[in-house]
């Protein structure tokens, strides 16, 4: 399965096209003139808002609250802020996301592999786009809501320009990327 997160930072905020597989299945913005983060993920074309992302914390080790409709609200932890690695619990599930080298995050769901996601390494003007993979049976909202907010995290939409180099991470990552892994049908 491939999600397709396309950012659009806008005059006063930012904007997310969500794709599943090629058609667009959500939407999701980030609210402006508020002191901490607080997006939303919207169904599309509908507009109902499916998932709330507020930041709790922004100082060395970002904090949020994840609300999904019907469910009990969950927390984003920054488990390692030098080394990039960040944490969610869902009941009985922990959910591991590391950063790799580059662009690349994967996704361990109490300890197996289930995804990982890749930013684009150049951007025009003021769209950016990020490539999920994963494993057909997750949990696509969540694992949106995971990328959203790692992507809030590291965000630098207010340096916009004409041509933007993302680089990514460069040292102290917990775990190497597994460039053998591939998702599950």
């Amino acid at each position: 399965m491939q999600i397709d997160i396309n950012r659009k930072a806008i005059s006063i905020g930012e904007k997310y096209a969500v794709y599943l597989n090629g058609t667009q299945q959500w939407t999701a913005s980030k609210e402006i003139f508020t002191w901490l983060a607080r997006l939303h993920v919207l169904t599309f074309p509908e507009g109902s808002t499916i998932i709330d992302l507020d930041q709790e914390n922004f100082w060395i080790k970002p904090l949020f609250t994840i609300t999904v409709r019907d469910k009990e609200p969950l927390t984003f932890t920054t488990t390692s802020f030098w080394k990039l690695q960040y944490q969610c619990i869902d009941g009985n599930d922990t959910y591991n996301i590391y950063a790799h080298f580059g662009t690349k995050y994967s996704v361990f769901k109490n300890d197996i592999q289930i995804a990982y996601w890749e930013e684009s390494m150049v951007n025009w003007f003021d769209g950016e786009n990020i490539k999920i993979y994963a494993d057909h049976n997750v949990d696509k909202e969540l694992l949106i809501s995971l990328c959203l907010i790692v992507d809030n995290i590291n965000s630098s939409s207010n340096k916009r320009n004409t041509l933007n180099i993302n680089v990514g991470n460069l040292g102290w990552w917990l775990k190497k990327f597994d460039e053998n892994w591939r998702p599950k049908e």
